[in-house]
């Protein structure tokens, strides 16, 4: 289980990692639709660059947000850069999974009134917003892999706690908690 989930790690680390190189291409892009239109044809500039340039089958969907100040362009890779495979002591594969191909936030701010992009506000969203969040994300990667054992360790504990809490709280009484919620008690 370690070594599949250390595998994963590496794994969605390349996947973000070829995201943060696509951003380049990215930004010259969006500059050369400055003031222009929103349409297909940036989706298509974007794949085109992209395809040509990264060749990870990495492909963009254009996803209109209509009551916000930007268009949400949702980012995927969907090549083999997202299948996770083990290596058997013997050299074959065996497949364990999938990793998160989704860039979900690349949002290209649109101008409401007249349609048009808005390069500057975009490009100052991607190098002040996106790309911090994709390099955080490769840290908690490295540091889920760095430190496996220890969060490991805290499940166990959190685990344990669960199931005691399971015996002593009769079923009518137990509230569903979700992990990554904030809860006041």
């Amino acid at each position: 289980m370690k070594a599949e989930n250390i595998r994963k790690c590496e794994q969605q680390i390349k996947v973000y990692e070829c995201f943060v190189k696509c951003m380049p291409y990215i930004k010259d892009i969006i500059k050369s639709f400055d003031n222009k239109v929103l349409n297909k044809r940036i989706v298509t500039a974007l794949n085109e660059k992209i395809s040509e340039e990264i060749k990870q089958g990495t492909k963009f969907y254009l996803s209109p947000c209509y009551d916000s100040d930007y268009t949400t362009l949702t980012f995927s890779n969907y090549s083999t850069l997202r299948d996770v495979y083990m290596t058997n002591e013997d050299g074959s594969k065996i497949f364990i999974g999938y990793v998160d191909t989704y860039l979900n936030s690349l949002n290209l701010y649109v101008n409401k009134l007249n349609n048009r992009i808005d390069s500057e506000k975009t490009i100052e969203y991607i190098d002040k917003i996106l790309v911090p969040w994709l390099f955080n994300n490769i840290a908690i990667c490295k540091d889920c892999i760095n430190n496996y054992d220890y969060y490991l360790s805290e499940n166990e504990k959190l685990v344990k706690f669960i199931n005691e809490y399971k015996k002593k709280v009769p079923y009518m009484m137990q509230h569903q908690i979700i992990l990554n919620r904030n809860y006041d008690i």
